[in-house]
This record gives structure tokens, sequence and C-alpha cells, in this order.
């Protein structure tokens, strides 16, 4: 006998169309995604999985990822070197500016919190 047509080609080697295995786009439209768009926003192992190590960080620590870890300075034995290098007195007096608006920074929010609980 004849054989069905979705098994026409089968026997020749030829592809034989089948049909998808896949939810509706209205389905998949409907499904909540990151900010990132890779993982659902309610994944229900978020709470049981590790911490990564940026997310284990502090304020201290956090400091240092922005940090530059050489700056470019003179060179002194060439021949005059870079017009935007910078020498190590002014590498440090830098480095002086960034702690002391650190501070300032750390006693006016310091300062913030106080005025918020005496009022």
């Amino acid at each position: 006998g004849e054989e069905g047509a979705d098994d026409a080609g089968a026997g020749r080697g030829e592809a034989v169309a089948r049909p998808s295995f896949t939810a509706p786009q209205a389905l998949l439209d409907d499904v909540p995604v990151d900010a990132d768009g890779d993982n659902p926003a309610d994944d229900p192992m978020r709470a049981r999985r590790a911490p990564t190590i940026a997310e284990r960080y502090d304020d201290y620590h956090r400091r240092g990822v922005g940090r530059a870890l050489s700056p470019e300075r003179k060179d002194a034995f060439g021949g005059g070197g870079a017009a935007q290098a910078r020498s190590y007195v002014d590498v440090m007096k830098e480095a002086e500016v960034a702690r002391q608006q650190e501070k300032l920074r750390r006693d006016a929010q310091k300062a913030a919190e106080e005025a918020g609980m005496a009022a």
C-alpha cells in the first residue's frame, strides 16, 4: 500500500517537515524577565543561590574596584615625558583629596542620620 504523506520522502533520505515543539508565542511573551533579559524574575532558586564575589563586597572593598592600579607618571630618565603624565607628588595629593572627600561624605551622611533620629 501507499504510505502517508508525512513518510513519503523518509525512505529516500529527504527531510520531512514535522510540526514544531514549542509553546505558542502568546505564552512565550507572557514570561517575566529580569533586567538582564536572561533569567525569569520569579526564579524559585534565587534565595538558595550563592552570591557573587561583587555582591559580597562591603563599601570598603568596593572602593578599590574603581581605583586605578597604577597612575601614569612622568619618566624620570626620559626627555620631557608625556605632557599628561603626573609625578608621584601629584598622585599623592590627588589621593589625599579623594580621602578627604570620602571623609566629608561619610561625616555628612552620619550627621544626616543623627538629625533624622533626633527629629
